[in-house]
C-alpha cells in the first residue's frame, strides 16, 4: 500500500490513503497530519480523525503551541506516555484541536524534505491508561519518512493550483476594476472582487480627507461594514490610521494582542474583529486610503503571501480610482462647458429676439 500511496498526487485522495494505512497499523487511535502553512508560523491541521472517523473542518495554531509544534521547531520525533508532562517539560502550551478530544500517551515524528522539516504525523490514545509500544513507534518513524515526499509533492502541487487561481482571479480583478470608469462603482468592486477572492467575512476602503487626515469609511463589503459607511476615523487611528502614517502594510491575526487595533468601530457594529489585513492604496504623491479586509471564513490566518497579494490588487486599484477621478473631473469640467455655453446661447438668443423686435418697429415706422 505504501507504494500506491507514492503515485497519488490530489491531495485530498493521498490524506484518505494513509488515514487507511494507520488505521491498519494503529488500531482505535487519534490520528492527526499537520503542515507547516504557506512557509509563515502558522500550522495547519489537514487531517484529523478520532477511531477512523474524519473529523472535516480545518484548524490553525502557531508553531510555538503543542507537541507538533515543537517537532516542527526542532526536528526530532517525540514519544511520551503523558502529553501534559511532555508539553510542561518542554514549556509549550498544549494544544487540543476539539474542546471534547483530550491527548493521552502520544507519539509524533517529524515530516521532512531534505534538511527541512514541513509537517508531523502524530497518533494519540483515546483514554488513559494505554500507552504505544516501542515497535509502534518505530513503525510510525517508518511511515513519517516513507510518506514525507508523497505529501510534499502533493502539498506543492495543490499549493501551485491555489497560486494559479489567485493569479487569474487577480487578472480578472484588474479587468473588472478597470473597465469602468465610475466613481461610486470603482471601490465597490475592488472590495467585492477582493472578499471573494480571500474568502473573507468582511471588508472596506477608506479613503483619506487631505485636509483633516481622518480616513472615511468609502465602501464596505460586509453587513457590519456598511453600518460604518461616511463614518471617520481620527487621524493616525488603529491599523488602518497606523499603515496611512507608515506607508506599510500590516498583518495582524489576533488583534486583541495589538496595541493598534481602535476598537470603536466593533462598538458601533457589534461584529468582533479577529484578524485582518490592511495595505496603503499609494497614489503619484502619496499615500490615499487603505484597503482592509478582515477574517477568513476558514479561520486561515493571513500571510506574507495574501499581503503581497492584497497590495497588488491595491495597486490596481489605486490606477482604476485615479482614472475615476481625472474623468469626473474632465466630466465635471465638459458640463460647466456645456452649462456656460448654454447659457452664451440664450444671451444670443435674447439678443437676437431684440434686435428682430427693434428690426421690426423700423420697418414700421
Amino acid at each position: 500500500e505504501l507504494l500506491a500511496v507514492r503515485d497519488i498526487r490530489n491531495f485530498d485522495q493521498l490524506l484518505l490513503q494513509i488515514a487507511q494505512i494507520v488505521e491498519q497499523t494503529f488500531d482505535h487511535v487519534n490520528f492527526m497530519i499537520a503542515l507547516r502553512y504557506q512557509q509563515s508560523s502558522w500550522v495547519e491541521m489537514v487531517y484529523f480523525s478520532i477511531s477512523g472517523t474524519r473529523l472535516d473542518r480545518s484548524v490553525f495554531w502557531e508553531d510555538y503551541a503543542g507537541l507538533s509544534g515543537y517537532i516542527l521547531k526542532h526536528h526530532e520525533p517525540i514519544s511520551t506516555e503523558n502529553y501534559l508532562e511532555a508539553c510542561r517539560q518542554r514549556h509549550i502550551t498544549p494544544l487540543y484541536v476539539t474542546p471534547d478530544v483530550r491527548w493521552y500517551a502520544w507519539i509524533g515524528a517529524p515530516l521532512r524534505d531534505g534538511d527541512q522539516v514541513f509537517g508531523v504525523i502524530s497518533c494519540s490514545t483515546l483514554g488513559p491508561g494505554i500507552h504505544f509500544s516501542p515497535d509502534q513507534y518505530d513503525q510510525l518513524l517508518i511511515l513519517a519518512e516513507e510518506l514525507a515526499h508523497p505529501i510534499r509533492n502533493a502539498q506543492l502541487l495543490r499549493r501551485a493550483e491555489q497560486q494559479a487561481q489567485q493569479m487569474q482571479a487577480l487578472n480578472q480583478i484588474a479587468r473588472a476594476i478597470t473597465s469602468t470608469l465610475d466613481q461610486n462603482q470603482v471601490p465597490a468592486l475592488i472590495i467585492e472582487r477582493a472578499q471573494t477572492l480571500f474568502n473573507a467575512e468582511e471588508g472596506s476602503l477608506l479613503l483619506l480627507d487631505e485636509e483633516t487626515r481622518e480616513l472615511v469609511f468609502s465602501y464596505a463589503g460586509g453587513p457590519a461594514g456598511h453600518q460604518l459607511l461616511g463614518q471617520r476615523l481620527p487621524p493616525c487611528a488603529g491599523v488602518a490610521g497606523h499603515v496611512v502614517t507608515s506607508g506599510q502594510p500590516s498583518v495582524v491575526n489576533n488583534v486583541r494582542s495589538d496595541g493598534r487595533f481602535y476598537s470603536m468601530p466593533d462598538g458601533d457594529t457589534g461584529f468582533a474583529t479577529r484578524s485582518l489585513i490592511a495595505v496603503p492604496l499609494r497614489g503619484i504623491d502619496g499615500v490615499k486610503g487603505v484597503i482592509e479586509i478582515l477574517h477568513r471564513r476558514d479561520n486561515a490566518p493571513f500571510t506574507d503571501e495574501d499581503r503581497l497579494l492584497l497590495e497588488a490588487i491595491a495597486d490596481h486599484a489605486m490606477i482604476a480610482l485615479e482614472n475615476a477621478n481625472r474623468f469626473a473631473q474632465v466630466d465635471q469640467t465638459l458640463t460647466r462647458r456645456a452649462q456656460d455655453l448654454d447659457r452664451s446661447n440664450d444671451r444670443l438668443r435674447r439678443i437676437l429676439r431684440v434686435s428682430n423686435a427693434l428690426r421690426a418697429e423700423r420697418n414700421r415706422d
